[in-house]
């Protein structure tokens, strides 16, 4: 090669610098959602609308889940979550397993529950009982939920302290979510059975899977519980305790 095309060719390719490789930044929690970021104060009725929730709860209403009222297994989480200053719970449900009917691709309102067990105790009789015994069409599923709890924060540097202590102690789904001039946090373990039983009027299992599958779903609930409780435990000496409590 010519010793001036050589020289061209080399003051060329140090002219051209090589394209960035392009690393994506680590996103918060905060930073998904910029519509509650507006606001780091929260709700400026916080303390209010925390002390009528309260005296509902403890007249066994204000809980918005389907029971209407706090779960007895999980009433020692939603009062030490009360305790909390900048924290409080607006529906909950402990766990539970369940036995569900639904036509082929219904909405949840259209599904009827055949069985619902928030212990775990559940048998095989007791499912076994709990299906029809003729039925033509639809979809029968054996579920295994684990526990829930939405939260309310007082700010959203609050949720996010929140969300950070749950997914280290191994509660991975959590989530913060805005809603009106609320700021929440929803609190799910990772625990979770799912299983079709029946289709279209046929039990597609055998009564030993399904003996199978009921004891695995009451160690599930079990396993979800007992990491609820840990979880508990950390809460209460991570975040400091309602002005009334610390007197």
């Amino acid at each position: 090669m010519d010793d001036h095309l050589f020289t061209y060719f080399l003051a060329l390719r140090r002219s051209v610098k090589p394209p960035s490789r392009h690393v994506p930044q680590q996103t918060t929690e905060t930073e998904k959602h910029p519509k509650i970021l507006l606001d780091s104060r929260g709700n400026p009725e916080f303390d209010v609308e925390k002390e009528d929730l309260i005296k509902k709860l403890d007249a066994n209403e204000g809980d918005r889940s389907r029971a209407g009222k706090v779960d007895e297994d999980i009433e020692v989480f939603v009062n030490s979550i009360n305790e909390l200053k900048d924290f409080y719970t607006t529906s909950s449900c402990a766990g539970r397993v369940i036995v569900t009917k639904s036509e082929a691709n219904s909405n949840y309102a259209s599904v009827e529950w055949l069985y619902v067990n928030h212990k775990e105790d559940s048998s095989l009789q007791s499912v076994l009982n709990s299906i029809p015994a003729q039925w033509d069409e639809g979809e029968i599923w054996l579920k295994m939920e684990p526990p829930i709890i939405a939260i309310c924060c007082r700010n959203l540097d609050c949720a996010q302290d929140l969300l950070d202590t749950c997914r280290a102690n191994g509660l991975k789904k959590c989530s913060i979510t805005g809603m009106r001039d609320k700021i929440m946090a929803v609190l799910v373990d990772t625990q979770r059975v799912e299983t079709l039983l029946a289709l279209d009027g046929k039990l597609l299992v055998t009564k030993d899977y399904l003996n199978t599958i009921i004891t695995f779903s009451n160690q599930k609930l079990i396993k979800s519980r007992q990491r609820i409780e840990k979880l508990r435990l950390v809460l209460m000496n991570t975040f400091p305790r309602s002005f009334s409590d610390s007197k």
